[in-house]
């Protein structure tokens, strides 16, 4: 038997599932028990289709979760609270801010409801985490939700509305876009 027909870890059990970046398998038991994706945190190609990768994250939720369902979360890792907020103009919003002499990443936390009226900067690209929020970039609207990331290139106006509270990490190209609370 090759690699990729047995175990890794019970080299006499058959493989149920493969690792196709790495070409090694896992059997029921191990995929069950506890899914080991060799790069869980590393770009893979096969990751899509993954079904090693895909239990490695659904335990990996389920292990953060006291009461055994996904988790909803409603505000970013303790490490990333304790960088500075930035100054927002904006009611409700809380941003943290991590700045360096390239540009800025920001994670906003932003209310149902609050809107960002229309305006234009350096580049920009953003991610969803939690939520759902309605851009309009050069004239085009479109709803983002979790996962889900934009681009929006420098000088272009765009705006936007928050549909359900959310959580999102924009990086600006601009270093100086948002200075920190004093």
């Amino acid at each position: 038997m090759s690699q990729a027909d047995t175990c890794r870890h019970h080299p006499q059990q058959n493989a149920v599932a493969l690792c196709q970046k790495y070409g090694h398998g896992l059997c029921a038991h191990c995929l069950e028990a506890d899914p080991a994706c060799p790069d869980p945190d590393i770009y893979c190609k096969f990751r899509p289709q993954c079904l090693i990768h895909f239990n490695y994250k659904e335990r990996r939720r389920h292990r953060r979760d006291r009461g055994g369902k996904p988790m909803t979360p409603t505000d970013f890792a303790g490490f990333i609270t304790r960088l500075p907020q930035a100054d927002i103009p904006m009611a409700g919003v809380t941003a943290y801010l991590l700045a360096a002499p390239q540009g800025q990443a920001v994670f906003f936390k932003l209310p149902a409801g609050a809107s960002v009226p229309p305006h234009s900067h350096g580049a920009q690209w953003g991610m969803v985490v939690q939520g759902e929020i309605l851009l309009t970039i050069d004239g085009v609207e479109k709803t983002y939700r979790k996962g889900d990331d934009y681009y929006i290139g420098s000088g272009v106006v765009h705006s936007g509305v928050i549909k359900t509270d959310s959580l999102v990490i924009d990086v600006f190209a601009d270093p100086g876009r948002y200075n920190a609370k004093a």
